[in-house]
């Protein structure tokens, strides 16, 4: 498709941020607006959006950070219980489980990088 817009900014839309192509928001391909938690992956969309000459072709395959962020709003988002499902049947096998019995040094190492995210997933 051909580039349609001047300009790609950023907005803070309440504690969220979107990219905005003219005057309109960025949607993904099933029409949901594309709302990013964090300015500096919202600015890593932009760039990609920016990145397309005034003249050229915007090729989508060619923009990974508009793709995965429509991707997890589009497909991730509406079906987080089953995503997250299949993931905890893997959790048993993952050595984030595991952690050193004989190296005490390595098992802090381990409690330092893993426990937050254990935590969390519980």
């Amino acid at each position: 498709m051909q580039r349609f817009y001047k300009n790609a900014t950023v907005q803070k839309r309440g504690t969220a941020f979107v990219v905005v192509l003219d005057d309109r928001p960025l949607k993904t391909p099933k029409k949901q607006l594309l709302t990013v938690p964090t300015e500096s992956l919202a600015q890593s969309i932009c760039a990609e959006w920016q990145a397309v000459p005034i003249d050229g072709q915007v090729v989508l395959r060619d923009m990974p950070m508009t793709g995965l962020a429509s991707t997890a709003i589009d497909t991730v988002l509406p079906n987080t219980p089953h995503i997250r499902k299949s993931l905890i049947a893997y959790a048993d096998t993952d050595v984030i489980c595991y952690r050193s019995a004989t190296f005490g040094y390595l098992r802090q190492k381990q409690q330092q990088a893993w426990d937050t995210w254990v935590t969390y997933a519980h």
